[in-house]
């Protein structure tokens, strides 16, 4: 495994961490103003979790090619 697949694999789960944060914020949150800032939030996050996944997955399929 390469160290950009460890960044990438580390950087998902961090974003995975902050989207449990983020829903836990979401679900506490009383003013409709508050709830609508962390739902763009976590729509954000999970789009950045996506792109993050869908890179490892080229590169994998990349070394997959090489071999």
């Amino acid at each position: 495994m390469t160290l950009v697949q460890d960044k990438i694999k580390d950087r998902i789960f961090e974003l995975e961490i902050e989207q449990k944060e983020i829903q836990m914020c979401l679900t506490q949150a009383t003013f409709l103003s508050t709830q609508e800032y962390y739902s763009k939030l976590s729509q954000e996050n999970q789009c950045w979790i996506a792109y993050y996944k869908d890179r490892l997955k080229d590169i994998e399929q990349g070394e997959k090619c090489d071999e």
